[in-house]
């Protein structure tokens, strides 16, 4: 049972497990990504919705801060 040090990720448990329940999906949908191979099969709403759980364990404010700049929601919106 590993543990992160607790002011890396104020807002987690204390254990590696769970950031790289996250980390491991964003890292493979981001090197989808740089590959240019298609992502639309993909649920992005729950792509962006690790990415954003990732940031909020980093910091809340963080996750609020890219919330608030991001289109996806909009964009998800108008997919076909």
């Amino acid at each position: 049972m590993a543990l992160t040090p607790p002011r890396c990720l104020p807002n987690g448990n204390g254990r590696r497990a769970q950031v790289n329940r996250l980390a491991t999906p964003i890292l493979r949908f981001r090197n989808r990504i740089a590959h240019h191979e298609a992502i639309f099969s993909l649920d992005l709403d729950k792509q962006f919705g690790r990415q954003l759980e990732l940031a909020q364990l980093i910091d809340e404010d963080a996750r609020h801060y890219i919330q608030g700049l991001s289109r996806i929601d909009r964009l998800l919106q108008q997919k076909p």
